[in-house]
């Protein structure tokens, strides 16, 4: 060998390391990262093919209820104060004779048929279809929140600051690059990991791994894929015993409350105002009315998103979502109550228009047409206002209990708006009909809300709600109770009253506080409705 220099010594004894020396000597320079075991053992070796998808893995024998994991997301993540992706909460047993305490870490199930993304009226989400992640596009996303009602595991969760809803993503890019996410790389004894499940035996898998865990949502709802491993039998468990007791109040959701309210009042005075245009009876203040009400609460609505301005974007998830059947439903309704407008205003119309209009707007046949189109668009849209809330499978919004809700605010404010055309023209004949129909509406909304404080309810959820009732909420209960029969059966009794004596004078100022005080007995009404309808969840107080 030729004489070398110092340097090509070096680079031939390099050259000239065997496997063994180059592991050697990479180890002893500490070249590898410290925790690859935590990207490399708790992540699959290899990619999820069709019928598959990733899913975590949580053993809870191991878990030690250190936080670490949620600590661990909430870090890497960057997320604010209040938000939390991973939560804890804990499993007690019930048998004083084998007691025990078993943290549960849980965070977004990615589900095979995700609730989140069904109602969410946006796009705002994307289940992958290679890992079958659910990822939310912040981007896309206007804040109306209503995953946070669909989703039965109350994983989404509303940024205040951002104004829209975020949630975990199983740290895609950490994956993308072979690392764990934020909370599998974060966990001591390696309770979480990522592993590969397969579609098609998911319902068997899914129900046999949350039954270890009690009082959790119907798997059948949303198809969650996080697996649940444990030695120990939870059937003598509870996720708490006395949780019931320490329900927090829903958000109360003031401007839907104010929507709600307002436009299902609109369609039972437009309802009305059909009625009567058949009957050749002038109702024109009626349909005025029902069209203010129509605009203050569809204008109200949007004030509810994080991101107002992005409020027209609600109609792209009309394919699955309620809530975007429910905004293009209610989108040509105040056209059609402003048409019917248009006989009764024809010769202003006539006067300021440079163009002959047909003859035919002008008639009352006209305005019959478009006030029975504008009542069936107006009931197709009430009832996309129930399913919104029929469809997130809370035990407080069955499909019973909320059609009751509101089709008698309907009924109630159609007999009502109806007494006040009455009124106002005078017309004592028909007055003693709509009190009448008013009256019994009122009486049964009264007694259905008064029935529910006194009755003895078997599901958790529904007598957690019947004690805030009895506590946070009882101030609303008592202001609707109280204004709601003053309102809605005292006065109108007075009324009738008067209806059947010698001499039949009803006060017009009284009448228009009667109609007041039934609208705000049911504002709150629907702020119980929104308070009360409290969520399953996942087991544990800090979830």
């Amino acid at each position: 060998m030729t004489n070398l220099n110092l340097i090509e010594t070096y680079l031939h004894k390099q050259n000239a390391l065997t496997a063994v020396d180059v592991f050697s000597k990479t180890h002893e320079e500490g070249a590898f990262p410290k925790h690859e075991k935590f990207y490399r053992d708790l992540i699959p070796k290899r990619e999820s093919v069709g019928g598959e998808q990733l899913a975590f893995q949580v053993d809870l024998d191991t878990c030690t209820g250190c936080k670490a994991c949620v600590a661990g997301c909430h870090s890497m993540n960057g997320l604010d104060k209040d938000e939390a992706w991973r939560k804890t909460g804990t499993i007690q047993s019930t048998d004083e004779k084998a007691p025990f305490s078993q943290t549960l870490t849980s965070a977004c199930h990615h589900c095979l048929e995700p609730a989140c993304a069904l109602g969410c009226p946006t796009m705002a989400y994307e289940k992958d279809p290679l890992t079958g992640i659910v990822k939310h596009l912040d981007d896309q996303c206007f804040g109306c929140r209503y995953c946070e009602l669909k989703c039965p595991y109350g994983v989404p969760q509303y940024n205040e600051n951002l104004g829209i809803v975020r949630k975990c993503d199983m740290c895609t890019e950490r994956l993308s690059e072979g690392e764990a996410p934020a909370c599998v790389q974060s966990c001591p004894n390696g309770a979480i990991s990522i592993t590969i499940v397969k579609k098609d035996e998911l319902l068997k898998t899914a129900s046999e791994s949350f039954a270890k865990i009690p009082n959790t949502p119907d798997v059948n709802i949303t198809l969650p894929t996080t697996q649940y491993i444990s030695k120990r039998d939870f059937k003598n468990a509870s996720n708490n015993k006395e949780s019931h007791l320490k329900a927090k109040a829903e958000h109360p959701h003031t401007p839907l409350v104010f929507m709600l309210v307002l436009t299902q009042f609109s369609v039972g005075g437009i309802v009305s105002a059909t009625a009567m245009s058949i009957m050749a009876l002038h109702c024109s203040e009626l349909i005025l009315s029902a069209l203010i009400l129509a605009s203050i609460g569809l204008g109200i609505a949007p004030l509810h998103l994080g991101k107002p301005h992005l409020a027209y974007k609600a109609f792209l998830g009309f394919r699955t979502s309620w809530l975007s059947r429910e905004m293009i439903a209610f989108a040509p309704y105040p056209l059609f109550i402003t048409l019917a407008l248009i006989p009764a205003y024809s010769e202003i119309i006539q006067h300021y228009t440079p163009i002959a209009l047909p003859e035919f707007i002008f008639t009352s046949s006209f305005k019959t047409i478009t006030l029975l189109a504008a009542s069936i668009i107006g009931i197709i849209s009430v009832f996309c206002s129930a399913m919104i809330y029929i469809d997130t499978k809370r035990k407080f919004w069955e499909t019973k209990r909320t059609f009751a809700f509101f089709t008698f605010t309907v009924l109630s404010s159609a007999f009502l708006l109806a007494f006040l055309q009455e009124v106002y023209l005078g017309r004592t004949e028909y007055s003693i009909l709509s009190l009448v129909g008013f009256f019994l509406c009122c009486l049964i909304k009264l007694a259905t809300d008064t029935r529910f404080k006194h009755k003895q309810h078997q599901h958790e959820l529904l007598t957690s709600a019947k004690i805030l009732i009895e506590g946070d909420q009882s101030f609303n209960l008592s202001n609707r109770i109280c204004i709601g029969a003053i309102s809605g059966l005292i006065l109108p009794l007075f009324f009738m009253i008067q209806c059947f004596s010698s001499e039949i004078v009803i006060n017009p100022y009284l009448s228009a506080i009667m109609a007041i005080g039934w609208l705000v007995s049911e504002f709150y009404e629907r702020v119980l409705f929104f308070t009360l309808a409290l969520p399953q969840k996942m087991p544990g107080p800090n979830n």
